[in-house]
């Protein structure tokens, strides 16, 4: 008869109606001490794990829950422990015995994850994953693999007996070489300068580089990869010029790529590619089959939703862009991690692969297509043209994602995402304006700052304008903070007003993916704003004046100023209505229920610029009048915005 407690690990679908088999701890460890072999599994793993050894200390407050798969799932028994006093903690348990496997069918037979990614046996994973995808993936560049167009300069790994060396090519010069995104940090140690040019093309002991440029190095080598490119020693770091020629180029650079090394949770260049700052301990437990003889069990903490969740099939967070690594925190490596056809994960607890077709990681190291339209897939690649794509609604969901993070120098806001504006220019076509696209400028100029995702108010001053010469006010790059643009806009019932006549911008440097200014010609209804006594947006009539938003919940600065309301009341200020949401678009009278447009500034004769943006409901407390009312208090004209 099987166990009260665990039922020998023998779960069906058949016979329980749920994926999981819940049992009090204390009710385990008795049943474990009268002998049951599966029980004393699940309870010697939890306390050689976790260190519990007086179960009376946990019998109330803990449980353990065992997820349950069906015969093809290929992964280990998960067990949850849980406690009122502790976050919830996950184990694996998995063998490398098939007579255990035969015995426990839920004990999978998976892998071993390195006590050290450096290791022979890592490597050798890393090898059999890119081989893999070069040989199977079609979808993947494979060309990138035997030969593809080199940068201006790259590192030339060398050898055991040859020093590494910066490496000039020659232009339209063929080769295969891997790129490397990490966190530089604060310092700058070992860089290419113009003083130093010369001395590192003549080469450069391996030992002399920061620790994760060493670490990369060592890895392409491992790899059989012949260059590898690194931004610190690959760019003259004191020249302007070539900084931003070669910033120019990151499109190619990591497109072209046949592997990016991503330093997941390093925060700078001397921390490496090699973490282990969590424990990679896994427990040997010896169990009695039932011949008599010894089999093993093996079990460890399951860490993979702090940094590789993403690459996990037990990831529950599908369009989750957070992957738990310090890497994922800064802005220039979300161009750099996109636009690589293939990623080698490095993070504290294992590697990992990514490329366009499949994921993989240590623990679960056949490559599966399952993950790549959940978090593995929706943000780490950008979309072959012949994918049915809308390339705006992406592109703005790569600028949300971006002005979250964080950047060294805010005026690299632009730069850090030329690289993406590059690839993405060929599936959207037009202009590129500081960071928007001429195609449907009407609605990608309903951007706003999102203040609210900020920790705390004490947080908001650090944002501000980045300089005039940046990027005109219409743009979002400039200002400094994070950006939403207003999702009502995609909505087939939003109906814009406003009409953009012509744009004339000039980019500031070489890149035209880069800074620059402009002056946009908008043809709309524009209404005078002023504030009123009690702190609201009003609008001038015949009999006084007209409610048209508070501001506070439907008013989107875009710079907080502590005294912000009493600075706008001394400005000249206007309303420029951009659209307005239909109720019923069948009736024969429109019933517009909502409405956005920006607050404009009067700087000259007809010219304007950008002060935030309103969103509101039409006749409410806040809004007096309905869209009807608000056209016959306003004019249409023409107007410069800056």
């Amino acid at each position: 008869m099987p166990c009260s407690a665990c039922n020998d690990l023998d779960f069906s679908y058949d016979a329980h109606s749920s994926r999981f088999h819940e049992v009090q701890f204390s009710r385990l460890a008795t049943t474990a001490g009268q002998g049951c072999p599966s029980c004393c599994i699940i309870r010697d793993g939890i306390t050689t794990i976790l260190g519990i050894a007086d179960y009376g200390l946990v019998e109330i407050n803990r449980s353990i829950l065992m997820k349950l798969e069906d015969e093809r799932h290929t992964y280990p028994l998960y067990v949850y422990v849980e406690a009122q006093s502790e976050n919830k903690v996950q184990l694996d348990f998995y063998t490398d015995d098939e007579r255990v496997r035969k015995k426990w069918p839920l004990i999978p037979i998976a892998p071993h994850i390195s006590a050290d990614s450096s290791s022979k046996a890592c490597l050798g994973q890393a090898s059999k994953w890119l081989d893999h995808c070069m040989n199977a993936h079609s979808g993947c560049f494979p060309e990138t693999y035997t030969a593809t167009t080199l940068p201006s300069r790259v590192i030339a790994v060398g050898n055991a007996t040859q020093n590494p060396c910066l490496y000039e090519t020659v232009p339209g010069e063929t080769g295969t070489y891997a790129a490397l995104s990490y966190c530089w940090g604060k310092t700058r140690a070992f860089t290419t300068t113009s003083s130093t040019f010369q001395d590192r093309k003549f080469g450069f002991p391996l030992e002399s580089l920061p620790k994760t440029c060493r670490d990369a190095v060592i890895v392409a080598r491992a790899l059989q990869i012949e260059y590898v490119w690194i931004d610190s020693l690959a760019i003259v770091q004191d020249s302007k010029e070539d900084w931003e020629k070669e910033a120019a180029k990151m499109c190619s650079v990591y497109s072209n790529a046949v592997v990016t090394f991503a330093a997941l949770d390093s925060p700078d260049s001397e921390t490496g590619l090699f973490v282990s700052e969590l424990p990679r301990r896994t427990a040997s437990l010896a169990c009695t089959l039932d011949d008599g003889t010894t089999g093993n069990v093996y079990v460890r903490k399951h860490y993979s939703r702090l940094k590789l969740g993403f690459l996990h099939a037990d990831h529950t967070e599908p369009y989750s862009t957070d992957y738990g690594g310090i890497l994922q925190t800064r802005g220039w490596t979300l161009q750099e991690l996109t636009l690589s056809p293939r990623v080698l994960w490095f993070s504290s607890w294992e590697l990992g692969w990514s490329c366009r077709v499949e994921t993989a990681c240590e623990c679960e190291p056949i490559p599966t297509s399952a993950l790549m339209k959940r978090g593995a897939g929706r943000l780490t690649t950008v979309p072959q043209e012949n994918e049915k794509e809308d390339w705006l609604t992406m592109w703005r969901s790569f600028v949300q994602v971006f002005t979250r993070r964080s950047l060294t120098h805010q005026t690299d806001r632009l730069p850090a995402l030329a690289g993406l504006a590059a690839a993405m220019e060929m599936r959207i076509g037009g202009r590129y304006l500081a960071g928007l696209w001429e195609k449907e400028c009407e609605k990608n100029l309903l951007w706003m700052t999102n203040w609210f995702i900020l920790p705390s108010p004490q947080d908001a001053p650090q944002f501000s304008a980045i300089g005039e010469d940046y990027g005109p006010s219409w743009s979002w790059a400039s200002v400094v903070g994070p950006i939403w643009f207003l999702s009502v806009v995609v909505k087939p019932r939003f109906r814009i007003l406003w009409k953009v006549l012509s744009i004339k911008f000039t980019p500031s440097s070489s890149n035209k993916f880069g800074p620059g200014c402009g002056t946009l010609i908008l043809e709309v209804l524009l209404l005078t704003l002023s504030i009123s006594d009690d702190g609201y947006f009003v609008v001038p009539t015949e009999s006084g004046f007209a409610y048209l938003s508070d501001t506070a919940n439907s008013w989107f600065p875009d710079r907080i100023d502590p005294q912000d309301v009493n600075t706008l009341a001394e400005r000249e200020l206007y309303f420029a209505f951009a659209g307005v949401l239909i109720n019923n678009m069948k009736s024969d009278k429109e019933k517009h229920t909502d409405f956005a447009g920006l607050v404009i500034e009067r700087v000259g004769e007809g010219v304007y610029r950008r002060v935030g943006l309103v969103e509101n409901e039409f006749e409410t407390d806040v809004c007096e009048g309905s869209w009807y009312d608000w056209e016959s208090r306003g004019k249409y004209e023409v107007i410069k915005i800056r």
